[in-house]
């Protein structure tokens, strides 16, 4: 995995904001990928004894096997289903190899033959570091398009009607679902790249300077570099199972700059508060509700 750069500054207004936020103790900080290691692993290592006695029998067991036993299902895969919940998140490693990285409130079917590997994500994002096998092409597969992998490490994130993969190292073909006239049916991005596909079949490619705000969470961060309140409540969301909610659609556009503890939220909603005055309503078991300062109860 590649080493995220910091992204250099912006406009004078943006550096004034990223100051309060900075004044705040919010800073970024290097991401450690060795910390997924001590994550759940959702396909344990299993070993097998055979007592000397049944060894002989197993293994002519195994010669009459040989003769008729493939080494992948010819009546077509059945796919294995692995979900993380709220504030969860999960490793899965592949027979082939591969190792996928789930985050919270992701779902994913997985289908290996001796053709390819199919991993069909239905919510969530997920980290994929795939094992090079050109015999068998390896495709990320959700309602509005297609990722190819092309011996590659890459996020792919279901997010409102988009549908965004992110390249870290290698090159991965991205298709749309369903092809809007005018645009391309396919692209090949490689390290750095963004590609995002809309509810509409639009495919738009970018640059990135800095994979930090999309692979924080596979350390147990989230970073925020000016996202709209609205999108980082979103995300903050998926991670807690103590939701929050904007009760004054004038907050929803505040840009907000920091880096967070994913079950961090009171500290979240206290950085809100000291950088805008944004009022919290903590309702006990209901979403904490967030109100310009002026708003009446």
């Amino acid at each position: 995995m590649t080493k995220a750069n910091r992204e250099g500054g912006g406009g004078t207004e943006r550096r004034d904001e990223q100051t309060l936020w900075n004044a705040l103790g919010l800073y970024p900080v290097e991401l450690d990928p060795s910390a997924a290691d001590l994550m759940v692993e959702s396909i344990p290592p299993r070993r097998f004894w055979l007592r000397p006695a049944l060894a002989v029998a197993a293994l002519a067991v195994l010669v009459v096997t040989a003769l008729v036993w493939h080494p992948w299902p010819q009546a077509g895969p059945v796919p294995e289903f692995h979900q993380s919940g709220p504030a969860e998140r999960l490793v899965v490693r592949l027979i082939d190899g591969s190792r996928i990285q789930l985050n919270a409130n992701t779902r994913i079917a997985v289908s290996l033959d001796e053709t390819g590997r199919q991993v069909t994500l239905d919510r969530g994002e997920a980290l994929f570091d795939v094992a090079p096998d050109p015999a068998r092409p390896f495709t990320v597969v959700t309602s509005r398009g297609e990722a190819q992998a092309l011996g590659t490490v890459f996020d792919v994130a279901l997010e409102r009607d988009d549908f965004i993969v992110t390249v870290v190292e290698g090159r991965v073909r991205v298709r749309p679902a369903n092809r809007m006239p005018g645009f391309s049916d396919a692209q090949i991005a490689g390290a750095n790249e963004q590609m995002t596909i809309d509810a509409r079949g639009r495919l738009r490619a970018r640059r990135l300077d800095d994979l930090q705000p999309v692979l924080a969470w596979v350390d147990g961060k989230l970073v925020f570099r000016g996202e709209r309140l609205a999108q980082a409540v979103e995300r903050l969301n998926r991670h807690n199972r103590r939701q929050i909610s904007i009760a004054d659609p004038a907050l929803t556009a505040l840009p907000v700059y920091g880096v967070f503890n994913i079950g961090d939220t009171k500290g979240f909603v206290a950085a809100l508060q000291s950088a805008y005055g944004i009022r919290a309503e903590d309702g006990g078991d209901q979403p904490i509700r967030l109100t310009s300062a002026g708003t009446a109860e």
